[in-house]
Parts: C-alpha cells; sequence; structure tokens
C-alpha cells in the first residue's frame, strides 16, 4: 500500500476541495432567490475562509431582507471551531433578538 492510500478520511488539500467543488459550485447562484427568505438569518465569515470568500457572504446576508452578517477575522472556514466563544456569542445573541433562545427556555421549563 502506498503512503498516500494510508492517509485518513479527513485529510483535505485546498487543491482537491477547490478541484472537487469547482465543478458543480462554480455556476450555481442562487443570490437572486434569496430576496424571497423572510425569515432571520445570520451569515457568519472567516476572514481568511479560502472555501467561501467573505465578500460571497456578504454578498448573500445583504440579499435577504433580514439578512446579518458577521465576520470574524480570527478565523478561516470553521468559525466554530477557530473562535468559539464569539461563536458561541453571536449565536446566542442572534438568538436571543429573534425570540428563539426564550421560547426554547421556556419550552424546557413546561417539560419540566
Amino acid at each position: 500500500m502506498k503512503s498516500a492510500e494510508k492517509r485518513p478520511v479527513t485529510y483535505r488539500s485546498k487543491e482537491a476541495l477547490n478541484r472537487g467543488f469547482g465543478g458543480f459550485l462554480r455556476d450555481m447562484d442562487y443570490i437572486e432567490a434569496l430576496k424571497d427568505v423572510r425569515v432571520p438569518a445570520l451569515i457568519i465569515a472567516g476572514q481568511h475562509d479560502w472555501i467561501t470568500p467573505p465578500a460571497a457572504n456578504e454578498e448573500i446576508a445583504k440579499a435577504m431582507p433580514n439578512g446579518e452578517y458577521r465576520l470574524f477575522e480570527n478565523s478561516s472556514h470553521k468559525v466554530m471551531v477557530d473562535e468559539p466563544e464569539r461563536f458561541h456569542y453571536e449565536m446566542v445573541s442572534f438568538l436571543e433578538r429573534h425570540g428563539q433562545v426564550r421560547a426554547a427556555q421556556s419550552s424546557v421549563a413546561e417539560e419540566r
């Protein structure tokens, strides 16, 4: 068995991802359809994301009537791993602003 075949399944490279995703994502453009998304949406981007550029995420957020955009300056594609405390803060804040945390807390309290 060659050493390349012994690599773990989780091994990835930028080049492989770009080749693999580039084929079917290159021509996907749903920006026009996003104007119909009426629910609040939080779009989070990592400044150093080489898979989805921050500018693309910002465009997505701006295309939605209730889109919000947050840029994580010290993150790549996995913002929840790179900046977990800020990710948690942004998610909870977003959910609180839109009543979801209170609704979830009420639901849990009712089950007890």
